[in-house]
């Protein structure tokens, strides 16, 4: 089963958002380009509506940043994936992206090569992500229609040790109810 994972732009810039959109062929690298939007607060609101896989932002936009943006991201959608990039190299950005679990953090400029590169690798690790929530959903539902047939063996088990060991005493004073009368201590 082949997944297109939905990915928003987010940059101020429209000629970097558009630059980006034409320079990839989207559904060859598994992605499917939902959106693209010029500030965080037209993002988030897409974000909610639109349930996206990726989001690829600039870092700095007017009004809230990219570190914002990833802040709101990872607090309301943890399962989405973030990609940073950012003009700019300051070790503060890429401490305060590595602490909210930026999934890449990119110096522009960016080939369009390097960007499908990266997008390949992503990609690679989405579809893992996928397979192992695929594979543990199963796991639960295997589990759940197992679970009747469990408790009855635990009950079974049960009861059958409860009466085992109920007979075993009870035999075990008989014997030594009689025992007792003929000097059993």
């Amino acid at each position: 089963m082949y997944t297109l994972y939905r990915i928003v732009i987010v940059d101020d810039e429209i000629e970097v958002r558009e630059g980006i959109k034409e320079s990839i062929e989207w559904d060859r690298h598994g992605f499917e380009c939902i959106g693209d939007y010029r500030n965080v607060k037209e993002a988030l609101e897409a974000i909610s509506e639109l349930k996206p896989d990726l989001v690829l932002s600039d870092i700095c936009m007017p009004f809230m940043d990219g570190i914002e943006l990833t802040r709101q991201i990872h607090l309301n959608y943890p399962y989405i994936k973030v990609i940073i990039l950012t003009g700019h190299d300051e070790f503060d950005y890429a401490q305060k992206a590595l602490r909210l679990k930026v999934h890449e953090f990119i110096v522009k400029p960016i080939t369009a090569n390097e960007l499908r590169s990266l997008l390949d690798k992503v990609k690679v690790e989405m579809d893992k992500e996928t397979e192992n929530r695929e594979n543990l959903s199963h796991l639960k539902m295997q589990l759940h229609q197992s679970l009747p047939l469990l408790r009855e063996r635990f009950l079974e088990q049960l009861v059958d040790d409860v009466i085992g060991s109920l007979l075993f005493t009870n035999s075990s004073d008989y014997y030594c109810y009689h025992d007792y009368k003929s000097g059993c201590t």
